[in-house]
């Protein structure tokens, strides 16, 4: 068996060892009749005619020694892609229109892969789970007093929480900015992460009193060149010295961009238990299943609300997988472009099907010889689907190459805080995954015509017309949503904004979250003054973040002197923000009644705010503020009242906001937030002015952590950043299955003319005028159009509802943009059917009744 299998795949050894076999008989039986006294020619003219016909001994010889089916299957093979050959323009297409389709499915397959199926990079990864918390159903984060209740659950082997900062250190080279994890519990057993040197943190040190750091891995090779002396070693930071106790092994990929993890200060861990910053991860005992931790969990969260009325009141939480809440932001995101690609892959392979069809037509004379000679309707399916197998397994090779350059393009441009997309690569499971494509267009391209090509009676230009048209009605359902995309975010960019970011210049800080509350006063007020020194400044002020970043905190309490309000009304989230009197005139927001606060002079002045129109609208109505007290504090709190001073309009938060939130600001004095901005109205060069603001700012404290320092338009430009991304690649899909429908109403358009050359002849001879013979073929592909268009605007409609949560604006209705790409597809057509028109118009009726 393996020789004849062996025989059969090596048709050009086998044929060349019958050859020589045929060969030594004749000249044996020529030797004979030699010895019997012919002469040498005419023995071996007689030794040939005595052996008999050698085509019918080379056959029976041949079917002796190979595997018959398998050596037809192999002919036919060969032959579909001798066949291919002979048409390079055919192959040339078909293997990059697949090439393009897979590789683009490739890159986004690796992309949803690693986002929502593949498991976290840490041991047992399903058993680590996140906490996830909100009050009065608006999302918070966690915190350590109630991370220290949840610690006493018994489902739970480790429990801790982190966040995340910037500390400056100090070195022969000068500051630098180092990414570290401030951690509150046992974060490293719960991730499951083993020491690679040294060791992690005693229960002791994880109380805050400590100078023990854990170094990264990847901070220990950079920094220290991978030395096994580096326990001990100091690193020099603004807060003093810290010892290096241990460094992470590899493993620790996870989170492997921070450099270094140490323990939150014990001020950070005792924080009124309703602030939420930390990330509170737990990983589950032996024998436990999630569903038993959250039951467990919600008895407990029914005790800690009835210890402690007044601060947890609304408090709600679960536990989940931490993989799949990592990817719950990216999950419509990525599933939106996966759909989209395989739209892209659909649309290919319905184009290349078109095409098979009307190669199949060009060979209606070479399948009725097949048939009339025996040949099954198997035998022609089979035989014809070779060819869609052969364009399939060259375009899945090239699709590697498109699927690499799209995986780097994906990873250069996609966000920076998804660390687990660098890991894409295209390894062996993608190559398989190629693979399987492959196949499986192999059979969607080539089965339709192969079936359609074996039938005696059959019309190839009906079957790809309507493969055409649903081309094109797929095809306008991509186009649609990219147009939905483009219009969302238009409208977001169109929409008031409310504040002015020409000819500013912004400084983000980022601040260890243990700073010193009076320290950060003090370096705020003096850096806005010193900015305000700068030639050409016209005012400069202090924020907590620029409008359009998104918000910084929130408060869910709020009280109103001598006006009572209901619990619903006053537990009401609304946006607590940090700006000046500077930090609205830098940016031109307009004050629209009442004054500016005046500047805290100490601790004890009066406490003053400005609030803004929506505030306004939902606390007092139509009655005045100006002069009203107000208290942010918890409801557990002793009221500490801030007169409003001023009402300024509705500034955007977000580009999500068709409805600006509620929003008071005070000044940085009366509002603890390390994080914050200093912004500077000036004219000049914005370069000069950067760093001139950057010079100030190391003036005023060297080792002050800068975050982003540049023209607050581009600042603000980046926000749209993501949301353009995104409309790009579904756009660029867009135009790709355009040319594709191109190319598809060009080819059916010009077999129409093809085969009936001799009917616009006659035509053309009795007095057709080229008009009327172009309009012929004009009408066939618009006919093809309004199918497709009527069946993709059907589809388009409730494909707006499926995307409806990833637009940025409601823009125009759904209705106008499925008639918009409607319009923009008879275009494209009618672009497609110009050659075709073209040539019917100038047909000579001459020249085509005689060749007929």
């Amino acid at each position: 068996m393996i020789g004849r299998l062996w025989r059969t795949l090596r048709p050009n050894k086998r044929n060349r060892e019958i050859e020589e076999e045929l060969a030594f008989h004749v000249a044996m039986r020529a030797r004979e009749y030699e010895a019997a006294g012919m002469s040498p020619a005419e023995a071996a003219r007689t030794a040939r005619r005595k052996f008999g016909p050698g085509a019918a001994i080379r056959e029976e010889t041949r079917e002796a020694h190979i595997l018959p089916t398998l050596e037809t299957i192999r002919r036919e093979a060969a032959y579909s892609l001798r066949a291919l050959r002979r048409r390079p323009a055919l192959f040339v297409t078909g293997v990059l229109t697949l090439a393009l389709g897979i590789g683009f499915n490739i890159a986004i397959g690796a992309a949803v892969d690693v986002l929502l199926f593949r498991p976290l990079p840490v041991p047992d990864s399903e058993r680590l789970l996140v906490f996830v918390e909100s009050r009065n159903g608006n999302s918070m984060g966690g915190n350590p007093v109630r991370m220290r209740d949840y610690a006493t659950m018994r489902s739970f082997s480790a429990i801790g929480g982190f966040y995340s900062e910037r500390l400056a250190t100090s070195s022969a080279s000068g500051a630098k900015s180092l990414s570290a994890l401030r951690l509150a519990g046992d974060v490293i057993g719960a991730f499951g992460y083993r020491m690679a040197i040294g060791r992690g943190f005693t229960a002791e040190e994880l109380q805050g009193n400590t100078n023990s750091v854990v170094v990264s891995h990847r901070y220990w090779q950079r920094e220290f060149g991978g030395r096994g002396d580096v326990l001990g070693a100091t690193i020099s930071t603004r807060a003093g010295a810290l010892r290096v106790a241990g460094v992470l092994s590899p493993e620790a990929s996870l989170i492997e961009e921070y450099d270094l993890w140490l323990p939150a200060s014990p001020s950070t861990l005792h924080t009124p238990r309703t602030a939420g910053f930390l990330m509170i991860v737990a990983r589950l005992r032996d024998g436990v299943s999630p569903a038993e931790a959250n039951a467990e969990l919600q008895t407990k969260l029914a005790a800690m609300i009835a210890a402690n009325p007044s601060d947890d009141k609304g408090l709600a939480a679960r536990v989940g997988p931490l993989n799949a809440e990592l990817a719950r932001q990216a999950r419509e995101p990525a599933l939106l472009l996966l759909a989209v690609v395989v739209t892209v892959l659909l649309t290919a392979c319905l184009n290349l099907a078109g095409l098979l069809v009307a190669r199949n037509a060009e060979r209606a004379r070479e399948i009725s010889i097949r048939l009339s000679i025996g040949a099954g309707r198997f035998d022609l399916i089979r035989l014809f689907l070779w060819e869609a197998v052969w364009l399939a397994l060259f375009g899945g090779i090239t699709s590697l190459v498109v699927a690499q350059w799209s995986l780097d393009l994906l990873i250069a441009n996609l966000p920076k805080d998804l660390p687990l997309l660098a890991t894409m690569r295209l390894d062996a499971r993608m190559i398989a995954f190629a693979l399987a494509v492959s196949v499986l267009c192999a059979f969607v391209i080539g089965l339709v015509p192969a079936w359609q090509a074996s039938r005696l009676k059959h019309r190839p230009n009906r079957l790809r017309a309507a493969l055409v048209a649903l081309q094109i009605g797929v095809s306008m359902v991509l186009l649609s949503a990219a147009l939905f995309f483009g219009q969302s975010l238009q409208a977001s960019k169109a929409r008031p904004i409310g504040f002015q970011p020409d000819n500013v210049v912004a400084l983000e800080f980022d601040f260890p979250w243990d700073s010193d509350g009076e320290e950060l006063n003090r370096f705020y007020t003096r850096v806005e003054s010193e900015l305000l020194a700068i030639p050409g400044a016209r005012s400069a002020g202090i924020g907590d973040a620029l409008p359009l970043l998104g918000s910084t905190q929130a408060r869910g309490y709020l009280m109103i002197h001598g006006v009572p309000l209901d619990d619903a009304r006053a537990r009401r989230q609304y946006q607590y923000r940090v700006a000046d009197a500077g930090f609205f005139a830098a940016l031109r927001i307009p004050l629209l009644r009442g004054r500016w606060p005046e500047p805290p002079r100490t601790a004890d002045s009066p406490r003053e705010t400005v609030v803004n129109e929506s505030f306004v609208r939902r606390y007092f109505g139509a009655v005045d503020p100006i002069g009203r007290r107000v208290s942010f504090a918890d409801a557990n709190r002793e009221p500490r009242w801030h007169t409003i001073a001023g009402v300024v309009p509705d500034v955007a938060m977000s580009i999500l906001d068709e409805r600006p939130s509620a929003s008071v600001y005070v000044h940085h004095t009366h509002a603890y937030w390390p994080r914050g901005v200093a912004v500077l109205h000036a004219a000049g060069d914005a370069e000069a002015l950067v760093r001139a603001a950057r010079a100030k700012v190391a003036a005023v404290d060297p080792y002050a952590m800068i975050r982003f320092a540049g023209p607050a338009e581009a600042r603000v430009e980046s926000v749209w950043s993501e949301p353009s991304l995104l409309t790009a690649l579904v756009g660029g899909m867009a135009l790709l299955t355009l040319s594709l429908v191109c190319l598809g109403v060009y080819g059916v358009c010009s077999s129409m003319v093809r085969a009936r050359t001799r009917e616009f002849g006659i035509r053309a001879a009795l007095g057709a005028t080229p008009r009327s013979l172009a309009g012929l073929s004009l009408r066939h592909g618009l006919r093809l159009a309004a199918a497709g268009v009527l069946l993709g605007g059907i589809a388009s409609i409730p494909a707006r509802r499926l995307i409806e949560g990833l637009l940025l604006g409601s823009g125009p209705g759904s209705i106008p943009t499925v008639l918009a790409a409607s319009g923009c597809m008879m275009l494209v057509v009618c672009f497609a059917c110009f050659g075709p028109a073209r040539r019917a118009a100038r047909m000579d009726p001459a020249i085509v009744l005689r060749h007929e």
